[in-house]
């Protein structure tokens, strides 16, 4: 089959390609040995939890966190012979666009849910 132009009017273009969220290796930051240090998928799902028991506060196991740190680009921009392969062999060496405004985002949510 040739390839063919094909002319639209259209509101909007939605382009999914699809993703899954990156696990870091035991080790990296502090992943997998500290309980402290997660992912932002898992940060999002504490916070859910979190948001009607504490009133208004940020909490983990029990402690009130007073300051949170969250660290960009973990798992992309990988550099060969610095960074691990995944299981397959390969690198992250490029920015998949999405981290920065997913952590913004968090960011934000934690500053207006969790003064």
């Amino acid at each position: 089959m040739l390839p063919q132009n094909i002319a639209m009017e259209t509101g909007v273009v939605v382009l999914a390609t699809g993703f899954s969220s990156y696990t870091p290796h035991t080790g990296e930051y502090g992943f997998g040995e500290n309980q402290e240090v997660m992912t932002l998928p898992d940060l999002l799902q504490k916070l859910a939890e979190m948001k009607d028991e504490k009133g208004g506060q940020l909490h983990l196991d029990g402690r009130r966190i007073r300051s949170l740190a969250i660290i960009h680009c973990v798992g992309s921009r990988q550099i060969p012979g610095v960074h691990e392969e995944d299981e397959n062999g390969h690198l992250n060496e490029y920015c998949s666009r999405v981290c920065c405004s997913a952590s913004i985002n968090a960011a934000n949510t934690i500053r207006e849910d969790c003064p």
